[in-house]
């Protein structure tokens, strides 16, 4: 999997950041031990916003299956997102330029986040976590797989 930055000339004073968020993103899904301790989880992701069938294992072999190719953009949001991508086109990340005032660490976390979003989007397994609240779904396989990729 690859991450690649289209700013579109933004010339924007947190691009640096974004740019080692990247790093650090590609650096986490490069990693064998990532997708090792996504498989060992002991609990099933929670499933209020998973398929049966996306067992730990079952969504770990997925996302290191996975070919997309994720371009981050940078856009303005109304919004608090700090992050989304659509469906339609998984193959886009956007980070929302109002949200960048972030470590680069927090940066990865987004984009990993986003990651699992977009390889749900073309799986045949449902690994997601409803709507944009994050309260109460910690177990839900985008934010458990984000906070896990600011572990290591």
């Amino acid at each position: 999997m690859r991450f690649v930055l289209d700013h579109r000339g933004s010339t924007l004073r947190h691009i640096d950041r974004v740019v080692e968020g990247i790093i650090l993103a590609q650096k986490v899904t490069d990693s064998p031990e990532f997708y090792h301790r996504i498989s060992s989880k002991m609990e099933p992701f929670d499933p209020r916003f998973t398929s049966e069938d996306a067992t730990p294992e079952a969504v770990s072999a997925t996302l290191r299956g996975a070919s997309i190719v994720v371009r981050v953009r940078l856009q303005k949001a109304r919004r608090k997102v700090l992050g989304w991508t659509y469906a339609a086109d998984p193959s886009v990340v956007y980070l929302n330029i109002r949200r960048l005032d972030r470590t680069p660490i927090d940066i990865a976390r987004t984009l990993v986040h986003e990651w699992v979003h977009a390889v749900d989007a073309v799986s045949d397994l449902e690994f997601h976590h409803g709507n944009n609240s994050r309260n109460g779904k910690s177990e839900s396989a985008p934010y458990w797989i984000d906070d896990l990729a600011g572990k290591l």
